[in-house]
């Protein structure tokens, strides 16, 4: 196994995450479970470990690829390295209208829809309804 393989899969991307730090690049973390809060950075909140993985010899020879950790690697990655860029824009406070370029707001909401579908609880919703309706006599 290739050590370099990124085994944390962000289903909170981190370019996201930063953009709620300190000056420290910290920010807090709350558990559901016992509320306890600590203090974190973007990296050690929101993954699950291999989520994204590819699991069997046959999908990756079947989509034509020879990396088990692909969709992690590549699949993400237009999305999230221009983010920061756009959030600049987004947020940047302004008299008047702010022009957005079109091929980049598309994408900025296209990564805020992919964070909700990475979601663990968002992609199970989905999972279960797509099954439902596939085993449905309908």
């Amino acid at each position: 196994m290739n050590h370099n393989n990124p085994r944390k899969h962000h289903y909170l991307p981190e370019c996201y995450t930063k953009a709620f730090t300190n000056s420290q690049k910290q920010l807090w973390k709350r558990k559901k479970e016992n509320n306890k809060t600590t203090v974190c950075t973007p990296a050690q909140i929101g993954y699950e470990i291999d989520t994204n993985k590819i699991r069997t010899k046959e999908t990756l020879s079947l989509n034509g690829l020879e990396d088990f950790y692909y969709v992690e690697k590549n699949a993400f990655k237009k999305q999230e390295n221009n983010y920061t860029n756009t959030l600049v824009k987004v947020i940047k406070y302004s008299d008047s209208p702010i022009v957005i370029d079109k091929f980049k707001y598309h994408l900025f909401l296209e990564t805020l829809l992919t964070i909700k579908r990475r979601n663990p609880q968002s992609r199970n919703a989905i999972i279960n309804a797509y099954s439902e309706k596939y085993n449905s006599h309908k």
